[in-house]
């Protein structure tokens, strides 16, 4: 529509016609929005109250029960003990700041004189071992890993026994008579560190521990197993045994120089 003038007054006004509403849309009769509107008038509203405790805890079981031993890695157990020290430390031995070496003799009185240290802490490594600590906390399931390796019979391995179960791993260690439990020592300085491992007991694993009805059990339970190329210089047999297993049960079982942790968990998870 046009506009128009309207007059008589002090001075001239235009104007615009005011537009007439748009009619509303209305579905025709058959319109699948007619049936989804006179459901949503037919039905009431219904509010859903959260689960009981007692439904929530049968869950958690139930996930639990699940997840629980899932998960098996074999391989070197080191004792990281890990203290932090000054470059005279360093120098005393022979060590180079930010460097991974493996121990000679010379370095072997380095583990007792850390442990005296205050400020010590007690890990319970090794490359396997590391993956599922961290597996078994990123899983938050009390006995959902397991693990399997050799440690020797002396304090370094009532730690390592100690470390394992304080971070929720159910540990079958094959204790070696003759040679002390293999140690990592991880000297802190300024925010670096070295590590110098003595793998020793690591190197020890026999696969006579692994067809123990109590630790073949564990093989049995897992869905997943993980073992570190490291491993294939210790026990192969242990390797061979596993791998058929888990070959004849449909299984996944990883190796790997260094796979990291959250592809293991995925995989479990998934």
């Amino acid at each position: 529509a046009e506009p128009r003038r309207l007059t008589g007054g002090p001075r001239e006004v235009w104007s615009r016609p005011t537009k007439t509403p748009a009619a509303p849309i209305i579905p025709p009769p058959h319109h699948h929005c007619n049936g989804l509107l006179a459901s949503r008038q037919r039905r009431p509203q219904i509010s859903l109250s959260p689960p009981c405790a007692a439904v929530v805890e049968r869950s958690k079981k139930m996930a639990a029960s699940n997840l629980e031993g899932v998960l098996l890695g074999m391989g070197n157990p080191l004792l990281d003990i890990s203290a932090v020290v000054d470059e005279a430390f360093l120098a005393k031995y022979d060590v180079k700041p930010n460097n991974a070496i493996l121990a000679e003799d010379k370095h072997l009185p380095m583990y007792d004189e850390l442990s005296s240290k205050e400020n010590v802490e007690y890990i319970a490594g090794g490359a396997t071992q590391n993956s599922i600590r961290v597996a078994q906390w990123m899983l938050q399931t009390p006995g959902a890993t397991s693990y399997m390796g050799c440690i020797g019979k002396d304090k370094y391995g009532e730690e390592m026994k100690s470390a394992a179960k304080a971070a929720g791993v159910t540990a079958h260690y094959y204790e070696d008579e003759a040679a002390p439990t293999g140690t990592c020592a991880v000297c802190v300085v300024g925010g670096e560190r070295s590590l110098i491992a003595n793998l020793s007991a690591a190197n020890c694993y026999k696969s006579e521990h692994l067809k123990k009805p109590e630790n073949w059990a564990l093989v049995e339970k897992a869905k997943y197993i993980y073992i570190a190329g490291f491993f294939l210089t210790v026990s192969p047999e242990s390797i061979q045994l596993v791998a058929e297993h888990a070959a004849a049960n449909n299984k996944v079982k990883v190796r790997n120089k260094k796979l990291p942790c959250e592809v293991v968990v995925a995989s479990v998870c998934n």
